[in-house]
């Protein structure tokens, strides 16, 4: 849903975070989710990583929208 609004995740720190560059990315959504799958069994951190910038992100907006 993000993607399709060109909503992008803000990185906080240098440090790669491949998940957070794949979702800026332009790749397919089938893609991504494979990639998600794999990490998730592979390096769950990683995922809760995207998640928490994800959810960051979304309580960033509803905030500025309950300041309009």
């Amino acid at each position: 849903m993000m993607k399709q609004k060109g909503l992008l995740l803000v990185k906080t720190f240098d440090e790669p975070r491949e998940l957070v560059d794949d979702f800026n990315s332009e790749m397919t959504n089938e893609d991504f989710f494979q990639k998600l799958v794999i990490s998730r069994a592979e390096s769950p951190k990683d995922v809760e990583y995207l998640l928490r910038m994800i959810r960051r992100q979304e309580f960033e907006g509803e905030e500025m929208n309950n300041n309009v």
